[in-house]
């Protein structure tokens, strides 16, 4: 058999999680997205659908999906690492408390290899979107680092994946892919950047 059932539900939690993360994220930041109908339609229901996408996504694989999701958080603290939140944490300190508490959990493997393909999406993202980012004045690690230094640290962080967990990175990145791809052809942004 190609797939055996494991991989299967892995792959379906992949997907799963990463439309969790969208969601979440172009609610958040009101980004305009190929989702931004749904998140228009869903309002407020939102936060209960996401719950319950996150509940399937855990029946299948509950360690893939509450780590990418947790990690997801983390490196989307990245932007407010010195701002207050709810529990009158830092943005830092509140992200360096869900990994410590994730690694307990999930073990410190899950956690590293989730962190540094959430990080590698956000990385080739910023690449993509280095022009609409400069035209909005959005923040862009490919415009604050560099282009070429960005590109860079994505390939190592694709090696090392590729030695930690390929399977996971590999569904992680074909999803990406596939999210970008339909973003492209539903051609949902306006293109007064180009």
């Amino acid at each position: 058999m190609l797939l055996d059932l494991y991989e299967i539900k892995m792959i379906l939690s992949i997907i799963l999680s990463a439309i969790i993360i969208k969601l979440l994220d172009d609610y958040l930041d009101n980004d305009n997205s190929f989702l931004t109908p749904i998140i228009n339609k869903m309002g407020k229901g939102i936060l209960p659908y996401s719950l319950i996408f996150f509940s399937f996504s855990c029946l299948l694989n509950a360690q893939i999906t509450i780590s990418l999701v947790v990690c997801a958080y983390v490196i989307g603290m990245l932007n407010d690492i010195h701002r207050k939140l709810s529990f009158k944490l830092k943005g830092y300190e509140e992200a360096l408390v869900v990994l410590i508490f994730s690694i307990l959990f999930l073990g410190f493997l899950e956690i590293i290899t989730s962190l540094l393909i959430i990080l590698l999406v956000q990385l080739i993202d910023d690449i993509i979107d280095i022009k609409k980012d400069r035209f909005y004045n959005n923040n862009n690690l490919a415009i604050k680092f560099g282009k070429v230094e960005i590109i860079t640290t994505s390939m190592i962080l694709i090696l090392i994946l590729i030695k930690l967990d390929f399977k996971k990175a590999f569904v992680c990145l074909l999803v990406f892919s596939l999210f970008q791809y339909i973003e492209s052809r539903l051609n949902v942004e306006e293109e007064k950047w180009i």
